[in-house]
């Protein structure tokens, strides 16, 4: 398992992700303006239509993202697919249906911006004569949130500071939604999503070349023509990797050396606004700057602890401004890099973050976060973080964990997992670490099914426009798990 760590260690901020339908379909609409590149998107978007005529994960039905994949995908196909398109599009018309109607049964919410994306594809779809049932949508009603929502934004124009920018493509026919003298960022992107500058290139500056550089390079790298959801990530990957390692003892002592060139990243993308999920993006937010401090605190690194705090609100900490949505997850990781700053559990934040928590418990044992759609993700990492500190939070959590434990050894909420049975082996060995106890052979049949099972393809869970698989972090929670397991189990 060491070769394996210090491997992975070495392939950090190569932003190793999961291909998007979402982004290939938006990518397929831009064969008008490069063949080559578009082209190459819609048979992509071809060969991964599942069987029951949608697009997304495949793994377990995630309404939102069903939905918001497969009619992108449909519109692309309608614009530039040929007869036997026509026959996947009708395939397509049922499954949306049956995904559409049951929107209010995914668990972990909606999918980034979902309330102002599906309008304006629905419509676009429509237009195009690829729904089934139009008349059953009321787009005007549907538009209601985005008009809130850009109501709330600064001058009532999108631009690359605002979390909006990432969804430009929601502007549809009205590019003058968009501050298009700041909206582009350096690498060409608009906040680093596929989809957004395919509509950028598309529709707001049609032909843009450092719009269409962007996208050759992305779908150059993942050689078939996809791409995902975001792009780079870099110093989301590291961090986020990072924090997972760190959870095993003497990691930050016995690893300096050979994490410094990364820490050494983290360091220097730092700014007053904290940190964004690419150090060349211009969108920063709470997630990425407390789990980044959180690690640079932990390497022995200072930096100012003032643009975490900015992120405190009244009642939580914030992930985004103008944000419509908390995130669970974000208050968990504050919790996290407060604490290591050496924070007490009396203190204000503390306080505060544990009132949000108390209150956003679900069944008073697990938690969800709108970027995960696993339970066990915010559980265990509520668990970790509160272990030792605030044990108030943690015995129903552990109970829960132990008792939804799969006979093989296996944790996962929609079907077992490497990365759910991570996440949990995770939390049990730091409550474990912290006096906690339990009988050993959860710990065992765990760590067994998961030795056997750390490959990839890794299921997409994570939520952002749809669901994706951030293949490094994943595999940095088994790394861990099983590093931990076999040093503390």
């Amino acid at each position: 398992m060491e070769n394996k760590l210090r491997k992975l260690i070495q392939e950090l901020g190569k932003s190793k992700i999961s291909s998007a339908a979402y982004d290939s379909a938006w990518i397929a609409q831009l064969a008008e303006i490069d063949n080559n590149l578009g082209d190459r998107a819609l048979e992509w978007i071809r060969e991964h239509q599942l069987a029951d005529g949608t697009w997304g994960a495949n793994h377990f039905m995630h309404h939102h993202d069903r939905v918001i994949c497969t009619v992108a995908a449909m519109i692309s196909l309608a614009k530039f697919g040929t007869r036997e398109d026509g026959v996947r599009i009708q395939r397509a018309r049922l499954g949306l249906d049956f995904a559409l109607k049951g929107l209010s049964a995914d668990a972990s919410g909606a999918t980034v911006g979902f309330e102002m994306l599906l309008p304006s594809i629905l419509s676009q779809a429509n237009s195009l004569g690829a729904l089934l049932r139009p008349g059953d949508l009321n787009l005007d009603q549907m538009m209601d949130g985005l008009r809130k929502k850009m109501a709330s934004q600064p001058d009532g124009v999108i631009n690359r500071e605002v979390s909006m920018a990432f969804s430009a493509e929601l502007a549809n026919d009205k590019p003058e939604m968009l501050n298009l003298s700041n909206i582009q960022e350096q690498n060409g992107s608009l906040g680093g999503s596929p989809a957004a500058t395919a509509y950028y290139a598309l529709v707001a500056s049609p032909g843009n070349q450092e719009a269409l550089d962007y996208l050759r390079n992305v779908t150059e790298i993942f050689g078939d023509g996809s791409a995902p959801q975001v792009y780079p990530f870099n110093t989301y990957e590291i961090a986020w990797s990072l924090w997972n390692l760190s959870l095993i003892n003497n990691f930050v002592k016995d690893n300096e050396e050979i994490c410094k060139s990364h820490i050494d990243t983290l360091e220097k993308s730092w700014n007053s606004s904290g940190m964004s999920y690419a150090g060349e993006y211009s969108l920063f937010d709470g997630d990425n700057t407390t789990v980044s401090f959180d690690i640079l605190t932990r390497f022995g690194r200072t930096v100012d602890i003032q643009a975490l705090l900015d992120y405190e609100i009244d009642d939580r900490f914030r992930c985004y401004k103008f944000e419509t949505d908390p995130s669970v997850g974000s208050n968990i990781h504050a919790l996290s890099a407060l604490r290591k700053y050496g924070y007490p559990s009396d203190h204000p934040a503390i306080k505060k973050i544990i009132r949000f928590l108390v209150q956003s418990k679900q069944c008073e044992s697990f938690w969800f976060d709108k970027w995960h759609a696993s339970p066990y993700y915010a559980t265990a990492h509520a668990i970790i973080a509160s272990a030792g500190f605030v044990d108030d939070l943690v015995p129903d959590s552990i109970r829960w964990i132990l008792e939804t434990q799969n006979q093989d050894g296996s944790w996962g909420y929609y079907g077992a997992s490497a990365e759910e049975t991570a996440y949990c082996l995770q939390a049990l060995l730091i409550y474990q670490r912290y006096g906690g106890s339990f009988k050993k052979e959860t710990l065992r049949s765990g760590l067994d099914w998961l030795g056997e099972h750390m490959e990839p393809p890794y299921s997409p869970m994570w939520i952002c426009k749809c669901l994706y698989s951030p293949e490094t972090i994943v595999r940095s929670a088994i790394i861990s798990a099983l590093t931990m397991g076999s040093d503390e189990a």
